[in-house]
């Protein structure tokens, strides 16, 4: 398994930009994500060549969308094992 290094970067205070992260992935595929202060949301981008993709979500979908990525890391990682496992329903808020 290839691990991820992310470059992260924080930002002074009053800037537009809180956070800031970014990795390369395999297959020339750039990963990065952003919290900006004045409009509350962190924006996902993603992008390989040509193709570039923007989302931005508040930090209330971030966190249920960063639950359900470990969820499915987790499975992955049980069904590997060879373990049988029931599958789970969960709200947005990523409780099950």
């Amino acid at each position: 398994m290839i691990g991820i290094t992310f470059t992260t970067r924080g930002h002074e205070e009053g800037s537009n930009r809180v956070r800031e992260s970014s990795a390369n992935l395999p297959g020339r595929v750039h990963l990065s994500m952003t919290a900006c202060r004045g409009t509350r949301l962190i924006g996902l981008g993603l992008s390989h060549d040509f193709m570039a993709v923007q989302l931005e979500f508040s930090p209330d979908q971030a966190r249920a969308i960063a639950a359900e990525l470990l969820a499915c890391a987790d499975a992955l990682n049980i069904a590997k094992a060879g373990a049988a496992h029931a599958p789970v329903v969960r709200s947005a808020t990523g409780r099950a």
